[in-house]
């Protein structure tokens, strides 16, 4: 699903994700893939605006797992 309205409402729904990049700390963080830059760039690396990308902390495995069900259903339902 390419509708950035959608990703943005996935990632603003986590409740244990934050948005930043990870310096090596231990919480799991997201961030968009696209970061202002040129689409065609992105296009070229097989990827799209809505792409995004998780960085998994020490967090319990399935508190994370169910952090992204609920997003995904909170967008999708």
């Amino acid at each position: 699903d390419k509708d950035i309205n959608k990703m943005i409402k996935f990632v603003n729904n986590l409740k244990i994700f934050s948005i930043g990049v990870s310096w090596g700390g231990f919480e799991s963080l997201i961030l968009p893939a696209y970061k202002g830059g040129n689409e065609d760039d992105l296009k070229n690396r097989g990827m799209s605006i809505t792409h995004i990308r998780l960085f998994i902390g020490l967090e319990e495995t399935n508190s994370l797992i169910n952090d992204l069900k609920q997003s995904f259903n909170t967008v999708y339902k």
